[in-house]
C-alpha cells in the first residue's frame, strides 16, 4: 500500500468517528491539507467553521495568515502538510479525553507522512507532542528546537519539533476576528513581528534538515 493509499484508508477509518463528544457538532472531519510527500508538518489546534465545511485543515483566517507567513519567510508551500490533534469542530477547546481519543490517529498520520520537522502551532498541540502539563506557558519555548518520541504502528521514531503560536493569536492581537474552534487563552499574545520571527526560525531549521535529507539521498 502506498503512502497516499494508507492515508486515505486512515481518513476513511476515522471519517465517522464518535470516540469523543466533539463529533456531535461536526459536518465532516477535517483530516489534513497538503501533499502526503511534504516533509514540513504543521500541527494546529482544532477545526473551525471553514475547516468543518471543507474537510481541510487551516483554510480559514488563521490558515490564510499562516500561508501568507510561510510565503513571506520563503518556505515553499509545496513542502507543507497541515493537520490537527482533533478532527472535529466543537463548541469548546479539546479536553484531555478528546486528545487521548484522537491520539492513535495523530500518531499514525504523522508516521505515514514521515516529516523531517514538526511545527506545533499553539499550546494544545505543543503540550500534546512534548508531553507538557496543560497549564505550561508557551512563550518561553516558542522557536526552540525539541525532540519528541512517537510510538508508531510500525516502528518507534524521534522527530524534531519547534513550537510556534497559533496564528489566531496574532489575529486577535491585531484586532482580527477569532475563528470558531481557535484557542481562547490570550495570555502572552504575540505580535505579528514575533510570529514572523518564530517562523524564520522554522525556516532556518527546516532548510538545514532538508539539505541533510536530500544530501543523503543524492
Amino acid at each position: 500500500m502506498t503512502r497516499v493509499q494508507a492515508l486515505a484508508a486512515l481518513r476513511n477509518e476515522w471519517s465517522d468517528c464518535k470516540r469523543c463528544g466533539l463529533c456531535e457538532r461536526r459536518t465532516q472531519i477535517a483530516f489534513d491539507r497538503g501533499a502526503s510527500h511534504s516533509k514540513l508538518l504543521f500541527l494546529g489546534e482544532q477545526p473551525g467553521v471553514n475547516e468543518d465545511e471543507t474537510g481541510k485543515c487551516f483554510v480559514g483566517m488563521s490558515g490564510q495568515l499562516l500561508d501568507a507567513t510561510i510565503e513571506f519567510v520563503k518556505i515553499d508551500p509545496r513542502d507543507c502538510y497541515f493537520m490537527n490533534p482533533v478532527l472535529c469542530l466543537g463548541m469548546r477547546k479539546p479536553q484531555t479525553k478528546d486528545l487521548k481519543a484522537c491520539w492513535p490517529r495523530v500518531a499514525r498520520q504523522i508516521e505515514l507522512v514521515d516529516p523531517l520537522l514538526i511545527v506545533t502551532a499553539g499550546q494544545i498541540s505543543t503540550n500534546l507532542i512534548l508531553k507538557r502539563k496543560g497549564g505550561a506557558a508557551l512563550r518561553p519555548i516558542v522557536g526552540e528546537l525539541h525532540m519528541a518520541r512517537f510510538e508508531g504502528q510500525v516502528i518507534d521514531f524521534l522527530r524534531p519539533v519547534i513550537p510556534i503560536w497559533h496564528p489566531s493569536f496574532v489575529l486577535k492581537q491585531g484586532g482580527g476576528t477569532a475563528e470558531e474552534g481557535d484557542p481562547t487563552d490570550l495570555a502572552a499574545t504575540p505580535t505579528e513581528d514575533e510570529f514572523i520571527k518564530a517562523m524564520r526560525t522554522v525556516k532556518a531549521v527546516w532548510r538545514r534538515l532538508r539539505q541533510e535529507y536530500y544530501g543523503r539521498r543524492a
